[in-house]
């Protein structure tokens, strides 16, 4: 796939819950390192970069509306990412410390509301 149509899909889906593998995971960011171009994904503790060459399954509008809110429900309960979490350190000071921690070319804006 081209950027540009990388950028697309990211726009598209960016914010949603994806499935990649048998994990779910939030789809917050694009980006562009030295090799490959890169999903970043995140499950409420830690980041993983996917590379592109592979993709994600996106889940909203794939699960019923139900379903889906229920995924989103429980993240916000338990993800450090959102201002309900349990984490000891608030939302956007994790939002920061996990951006800060990426050092490649980001290609959108990253996206931590959960769509």
């Amino acid at each position: 796939m081209s950027k540009e149509s990388l950028i697309a899909k990211y726009n598209q889906h960016k914010g949603e819950m994806v499935l990649l593998g048998y994990r779910v995971y939030q789809l917050i960011g694009l980006v562009d390192a030295y090799d490959d171009y890169y999903w970043v994904l995140q499950d409420g503790r830690k980041l993983k970069y996917s590379t592109c060459v592979g993709s994600f399954a996106p889940l909203k509008n794939k699960l019923d509306d139900k379903d889906y809110n229920e995924l989103i429900r429980i993240a916000k309960l338990n993800w450090f990412s959102c201002e309900n979490s349990i984490g000891d350190i608030g939302a956007l000071e994790y939002q920061i410390e996990m951006e800060n921690s990426i050092h490649d070319e980001k290609l959108a804006d990253f996206c931590w509301n959960l769509n």
